[in-house]
């Protein structure tokens, strides 16, 4: 029990405070002492459980979020703290061709964070869509302003390596 609590306790999104901690802790026991004593199942009931008590205070708890990048450590890391976040992510896609098919037949993603370049492609094609869709969008980038249209300039641009708090905060305004 002790390493369940542990485990699920050193999540980021898992609150740091005593009492939420002592309280969270008193329900792993009392599920074990209701009988559920098998690791693995009282791993995977505790951790679904957390994340309902605890979810509801992350910064994107309730958004879906399109990510759109090419690289894969960036990708990892993106949907990481996106998730840690409270986020579902859609995604990644490394295309426009991609995100493109992960928007068809779905409610639409409350936003997208999408990168500037894809190999040899700009995710700008995906602006109209997004737009039709009234899809708000930031992007986080390795290039300079010069590589954004003027008519995309007003949009939120994050340098990579990226601020992870200050990207989702700037997603949490669009959360619902």
């Amino acid at each position: 029990m002790q390493k369940i609590f542990d485990d699920i306790s050193a999540e980021r999104w898992f609150p740091s405070d005593e009492e939420m901690q002592r309280e969270f802790a008193a329900y792993v026991i009392a599920r074990y002492r209701r009988g559920l004593v098998e690791p693995e199942k009282l791993s995977a009931f505790a951790l679904v459980a957390a994340r309902r008590k605890f979810a509801g205070r992350l910064p994107l708890a309730g958004a879906s979020i399109l990510l759109v990048e090419d690289d894969y450590f960036v990708a990892a890391e993106a949907e990481a703290q996106l998730r840690d976040g409270g986020a579902d992510v859609l995604g990644p896609s490394a295309s426009v061709v991609f995100a493109l098919a992960l928007l068809e037949g779905r409610p639409s993603p409350s936003a997208a964070l999408r990168d500037i370049r894809l190999d040899d492609e700009t995710v700008f094609p995906l602006a109209e869509a997004l737009a039709d869709r009234g899809v708000p969008y930031v992007f986080i980038t390795g290039y300079g302003a010069d590589e954004i249209p003027v008519s995309e300039r007003e949009r939120p641009v994050f340098h990579k390596p990226a601020c992870w708090n200050a990207v989702i905060a700037a997603l949490a305004v669009y959360s619902p």
